[in-house]
């Protein structure tokens, strides 16, 4: 056999013996990167500044006894009435209120509206407040009788010229009151009313209740008072 032949069939059988091996397992060093896709795409940047959203700032908290809107008391004592009142204007401790009420003074009937301020004065933590409420009004008695007569020397009263006269009073008065929330939106109050009535309008007379009036133009206002509020 010629040299040639001979290293054509050894070249053969070499790599059919090299097919016929088993594949490298599997992590068998490879020069070849192995790779688990495409690699990740860039960032993209708008180029605009970096937007902090801030929280809105959070309601300040209310004192005990501010979270009520309206009030229904009842009144006794100069005057004698039944208010009602309505908060308008509502602060963390200093709430504005409205109030209107009918019922009697100086033995007559009478009416009156005004504005108050409502103080939270201590708070003891149970659901127990102390309010404290200056306030300015106006209260009207309409169905005043003027009466003008007069007493002589013997002490006799001698009619004079009486007249139908209502009267007007400017007032002023603080209330300090007990209140007791049973729920956040109901509460007990039993309080205090103390002030002063300047008259500012009508006539008088010469027959008035002298116990009750200093003078012609002024009475004090004082009483106590109960109710609820919502």
């Amino acid at each position: 056999m010629r040299p040639i032949t001979v290293a054509v069939v050894l070249l053969f059988v070499s790599a059919s013996a090299a097919v016929a091996q088993d594949p490298p397992a599997a992590g068998w060093p490879t020069l070849l990167p192995i790779t688990a896709g495409p690699p990740p795409a860039p960032p993209i940047t708008d180029y605009l500044p970096v937007r902090v959203v801030e929280a809105p700032p959070s309601a300040p908290d209310r004192a005990p006894g501010q979270q009520h809107w309206v009030s229904v008391n009842l009144l006794g004592g100069q005057p004698s009435a039944v208010r009602a009142g309505v908060k308008v204007w509502a602060r963390e401790n200093n709430s504005l209120w409205l109030e209107a009420y009918t019922g009697s003074a100086l033995y007559d009937y009478a009416y009156g509206f005004g504005a108050r301020v409502q103080h939270t004065t201590w708070s003891f933590g149970t659901g127990d407040t102390i309010m404290v409420g200056p306030g300015v009004g106006g209260q009207v008695l309409p169905e005043w009788y003027a009466d003008l007569g007069y007493r002589n020397r013997r002490g006799r009263w001698v009619p004079g010229d009486s007249h139908d006269s209502p009267l007007y009073f400017l007032t002023g008065d603080v209330d300090v009151s007990w209140l007791h929330d049973f729920t956040p939106r109901c509460g007990f109050e039993l309080g205090l009313k103390v002030g002063l009535a300047a008259r500012v309008g009508g006539t008088v007379g010469n027959c008035y209740p002298r116990d009750l009036m200093w003078g012609k133009s002024l009475y004090p206002i004082i009483g106590a008072y109960t109710g609820l509020r919502f």
